[in-house]
């Protein structure tokens, strides 16, 4: 196996790893549960166009009401 073979296995075996901590959830993103269809799924899991606001974002915006929202976030009615 020829050298840069080798280091190209290596860097991508690296890549592969996960960041997680002892419950298997990642330590890089917040966890975000959405219970727009009336039941708990995971942002990955649900099939629809989500749009996610953080509270410091939400007071940037000045952002007071649901008509405020509305103004910022694409589709929504």
């Amino acid at each position: 196996m020829s050298l840069s073979a080798l280091s190209t296995f290596f860097v991508t075996s690296a890549f592969a790893q996960s960041d997680t901590n002892d419950e298997g959830v990642s330590d890089r993103f917040d966890v975000i549960t959405v219970t727009a269809q009336r039941r708990e799924e995971s942002l990955l899991e649900v099939p629809l166009s989500v749009t996610a606001f953080s509270g410091e974002l939400l007071e940037a915006l000045h952002i007071t009401d649901n008509k405020d929202l509305e103004v910022r976030t694409p589709g929504l009615q």
